[in-house]
């Protein structure tokens, strides 16, 4: 499967060059509230999800296919699937000759969990996407964009031609005016 390179570094391309599949979409929150492990099986799952021909949901995946998809091993795997199903979002059954492992993923239940669940790892995002429609920006987007602001902001000539610093609060204030930043008087 050809890897879409529009957006890509030529650096990026010939890395990819090496790997024959594309990379999985990974949810981070996942991998916080559980495990980096446990993240990447259930963003593989919820990829998965309502994509087989199962009426039921049930979608098949052997050790090395899921070893492929996710480079996760086999007793990484198993630990996942143990945390899954003991928390009551996954089913496992073994089917067909040679045995494969079927899955069905029980979203009701995570989605239910997961608010209690993220809260006790203390799940915080520094800059979060829009959750509904708008545009969702990478960390890297907004890192290069908040970095180029900054020091836009930061290096400014002064009169006498020199580069200098501006204080988080001149910059505030020099942008958007005193209506909107004013600096609190010490404690």
């Amino acid at each position: 499967m050809e890897i879409k390179t529009s957006r890509l570094s030529n650096a990026q391309i010939r890395i990819n060059k090496f790997f024959p599949l594309r990379p999985i979409a990974y949810q981070p929150g996942l991998g916080q509230v559980f495990s980096v492990n446990v993240g990447v099986m259930l963003s593989q799952f919820l990829y998965w999800y309502g994509r087989g021909n199962d009426p039921e949901g049930w979608i098949y995946k052997t050790v090395k296919e899921m070893t492929a998809e996710t480079g996760l091993t086999r007793d990484q795997q198993e630990t996942a699937i143990k945390k899954c199903t003991k928390l009551g979002f996954l089913e496992v059954k073994l089917k067909g000759i040679p045995a494969k492992r079927h899955f069905k993923l029980n979203l009701d239940e995570l989605e239910k969990q997961l608010p209690d669940l993220k809260k006790n790892a203390n799940v915080v995002y520094l800059n979060p996407p829009a959750l509904l429609g708008g545009s969702q920006r990478t960390i890297t987007d907004n890192t290069h964009e908040t970095t180029t602001k900054t020091t836009q902001f930061r290096q400014r000539k002064t009169s006498k031609g020199n580069v200098g610093t501006s204080s988080v609060a001149d910059v505030i204030s020099q942008r958007f005016g005193d209506r909107t930043f004013q600096p609190r008087a010490g404690p």
